[in-house]
């Protein structure tokens, strides 16, 4: 087990590396209903291939976002390593990225922010495009985001610099730069 992401109707979404999640077939992905205490396997998520999801965050408007190591979510041939489902299907996610996704979070205005092992490492989704963040490409690969208490983005990784700032693996986005936090991390 990889991630977790509540529902708004309250079934939890559980990824990982798995195949198979109590009696759900879930190759990397099931739901899990309290009332009922049941897991239950989201359709097909990974057809005739493995999958493991680290990554799950659901937008403002109850939609899921898938991030990990598969191709093909769904049988969708454009759902590589990032995809969305609305409760009964998969679905790619813009232009998609080419590359691992360890992280996804959704902020309050329902931007959804992607990092992973992808080209800058660090993606925006607004809905409609998937883009690089202003003035935002990192160095290295992208292993956790949040949003912090003023709206900002931190992401915590293997990267050391965005441009010419120093980062040392944790570092915030403001909507137009990335700003150091502390002396970072050494490892």
């Amino acid at each position: 087990i990889r991630a977790f992401a509540w529902m708004p109707n309250g079934d939890l979404i559980i990824g990982g590396a798995f195949t198979n999640a109590g009696d759900a077939n879930g190759d990397g992905v099931v739901r899990y209903t309290p009332s009922t205490d049941t897991l239950t396997s989201m359709g097909a998520p990974n057809p005739g291939g493995t999958a493991t999801v680290y990554a799950l965050a659901v937008d403002r408007n109850g939609l899921l976002y898938i991030g990990g190591d598969y191709l093909n979510m769904g049988g969708v041939i454009t759902a590589d390593y990032l995809s969305t489902w609305d409760g009964s299907t998969y679905a790619d996610v813009g232009a998609g990225v080419v590359g691992v996704v360890w992280a996804v979070v959704v902020d309050s205005s329902n931007t959804v922010f992607i990092g992973g092992a992808f080209a800058d490492y660090i993606k925006s989704y607004d809905g409609t495009t998937l883009a690089d963040l202003n003035g935002g490409a990192l160095d290295n690969t992208v292993l956790c985001l949040c949003i912090d208490t003023a709206g900002d983005l931190v992401a915590g990784g293997g990267f050391t610099a965005s441009g010419s700032e120093g980062l040392l693996r944790i570092g915030t986005y403001d909507g137009q730069q990335w700003l150091p936090m502390g002396a970072g991390a050494n490892n």
